[in-house]
């Protein structure tokens, strides 16, 4: 007797039956043994219908695919509207914060530009964080070289307005790195840095 014919044997078998419709079959094999000599006696074979168990798992496989691929677009709409809100959402706060400084306007009129742009701010940090929300998963694609020192130069002339504000000055002292990565992220990652680095300094005049 070889040694498969000791060993129980089971597995998936898929077709198409006579009536042309799908089919799937659990089958298997199990040796018994004589329990006085230990001889091989007989086989029990048995088949189990499992078409609704397939049909049921093949259904989930399409959902999950589905649910991922709208996920993903999902994420990119995210990805392209919070991108594209950032330059009019920064160009309003401001043209309101030069209007505050320049006009010749009445305490309640600078009240309510004071409102608004702290309103400009807070859409801002929403857009933020679906923006990060939405290139959470791109982390390792379109790495490019990206030179810190004109990065930080870039984010400082884009957020001259609250540096200005706040009358802080950013400084970069020695030679800054060129990093492999994402330069979305790189952006992202210098932009938080040096903005929560001024909001929460408690210098009158941060560096």
């Amino acid at each position: 007797i070889s040694a498969n014919e000791k060993q129980a044997i089971e597995k998936e078998e898929e077709f198409i039956n006579r009536k042309g419709l799908y089919h799937a079959e659990l089958r298997g094999t199990i040796p018994l043994f004589d329990e006085l000599t230990g001889a091989l006696r007989e086989y029990f074979c048995y088949s189990i219908d499992i078409t609704g168990r397939k049909e049921a798992e093949k259904k989930l496989e399409d959902t999950v695919v589905a649910l991922s691929r709208a996920n993903s677009e999902l994420k990119q709409f995210g990805y392209v509207v919070s991108h594209d809100l950032k330059t009019p959402l920064r160009n309003i706060s401001t043209y309101l914060q030069i209007l505050r400084r320049k006009a010749a306007l009445d305490d309640e009129c600078n009240d309510l530009i004071e409102q608004a742009v702290r309103s400009v701010k807070h859409m801002s940090s929403m857009i933020q964080d679906i923006f990060m929300y939405a290139s959470s998963d791109q982390v390792n694609l379109h790495r490019e070289e990206v030179n810190v020192a004109a990065l930080i130069s870039v984010i400082c002339e884009n957020m001259a307005s609250l540096l200005e504000e706040r009358k802080a000055e950013v400084r970069v002292i020695g030679d800054m790195p060129v990093l492999n990565m994402n330069r979305t992220h790189a952006h992202h990652l210098f932009l938080n840095l040096i903005t929560n680095g001024v909001k929460y300094n408690q210098s009158d005049t941060p560096v």
